[in-house]
């Protein structure tokens, strides 16, 4: 009989068994760890939810770490009555059965204390311990005890609720609204352009980019990241929730008497979400030509391309290299008032007085070469394309050049 025992096995922890056993790498379970102080589920739940092991997997590691066996479903399998809540089955998943001479509780939680208790309780006679995998759980309880999928479903959505108000109660907390706010005062303060919140493994990496260059501003533990992230995802109106593919979206605030927009972008990755936020002072854009940096000679040649009537003009360069500056540059030195000046943007970083500028939107299927088609047909004078990504936008600003 395998009662109380299965209590006082667990010498090696979960973890470390799957790491001995090849199922899963060190720094897929200290990446799992992490998780856990941010979300209400256990370690082997979160390495499913993150793809790196199975049901299975799990099944047969709890099993090994406690000394029992792994339930093989028998088509003599005589199953018992279970006289216990709904609400406890639904949140307990077990099932009782005789096999032959045998009496087995079958658990999808070996490590459930409460099961074994009312299992104890409820069955005077000896009876031994296998688990389950928690889909082959539900099964069994569906089929034997007349509990429905809604009821059982309720359990991953109350779990999923609980997930989301933790993040949420997390990111509206006193001290981590502190954190964001003073992290973003200062590289503004520093007059950085970007700032990068990348997690590893050590810690969770805050860099700023100040004149092109990245600059650590701190390294905090990873328990923080969830709750960092979280804030800046409320801020830009983005799904706290979804964690598996980037997210994009945008903060307004005003810092010090300053007008700022920040662009943020989150990405998955193997140590959690990271996220860039772009600084946009309206304040700061240098809109006269004269502030560009550039030679005389060279800014006498500019100002002439661009007053041109016709002709086509391509600004590239690296990313911070000022494109987008010297392009706004351009459009406010020809915007006379007499003429009708369309960009394509995406984003829209700057809001430009009497220029008509429209937000790429490829989930929508506008995207620029369909933009760039409909521009064509409202008569504009002159035309800023934010990106060429495809041939098909490259033949169109060609055409049009040449009109």
């Amino acid at each position: 009989m395998i009662r109380n025992t299965v209590f006082f096995k667990k010498k090696e922890l979960l973890g470390e068994i799957l790491v001995r056993k090849g199922k899963v790498q060190q720094n897929q379970v200290e990446r799992a760890l992490a998780h856990m102080e941010t979300v209400p589920q256990g370690l082997g739940e979160i390495l499913i939810s993150l793809g790196f092991i199975s049901e299975d997997d799990l099944v047969e590691t709890l099993a090994e770490q406690v000394g029992i066996e792994v339930y093989k479903p028998d088509p003599a399998d005589e199953f018992l009555p279970i006289t216990v809540s709904r609400l406890f089955h639904r949140e307990h998943l077990f099932a009782m059965l005789k096999r032959g001479e045998r009496h087995i509780m079958v658990v999808n939680d070996p490590l459930d204390g409460d099961v074994l208790s009312t299992a104890e309780l409820l069955f005077p006679e000896e009876f031994s311990v296998q688990a389950a995998p928690e889909t082959m759980m539900k099964n069994i309880v569906r089929e034997h005890y007349d509990l429905s999928t809604d009821e059982i479903g309720d359990e991953t959505l109350s779990s999923d609720e609980a997930d989301i108000d933790k993040l949420k109660d997390m990111a509206s907390e006193a001290p981590v609204i502190k954190y964001v706010n003073t992290m973003i005062d200062t590289a503004v303060k520093r007059r950085a352009s970007d700032i990068h919140m990348e997690p590893f493994d050590e810690g969770f990496h805050i860099r700023f980019r100040v004149d092109g260059i990245l600059h650590e501003y701190e390294i905090t533990p990873l328990s923080m990241q969830a709750a960092i992230v979280s804030r800046t995802k409320l801020l830009a109106g983005l799904d706290i929730a979804e964690r598996r593919i980037p997210q994009d979206g945008k903060i307004s605030l005003r810092i010090s008497g300053k007008e700022i927009d920040l662009r943020v972008s989150t990405m998955p990755t193997i140590y959690g979400e990271g996220v860039v936020i772009r600084i946009l002072e309206k304040e700061n854009i240098i809109i006269e030509m004269s502030q560009l940096g550039m030679p005389a000679d060279l800014e006498k040649s500019f100002r002439k391309v661009i007053s041109l009537p016709d002709g086509i003009i391509l600004v590239t360069g690296p990313t911070g290299s000022g494109k987008t500056t010297t392009l706004y540059c351009a459009l406010n030195q020809i915007n006379s008032g007499s003429n009708k000046i369309i960009t394509l943007e995406d984003p829209v970083e700057y809001q430009l007085r009497g220029i008509n500028q429209i937000q790429v939107r490829p989930e929508i299927d506008l995207t620029f070469a369909k933009g760039l088609r409909s521009i064509v047909r409202q008569d504009p004078d002159v035309i800023m394309v934010g990106e060429i990504r495809d041939l098909e936008t490259a033949e169109i600003s060609v055409q049009s050049s040449l009109t």
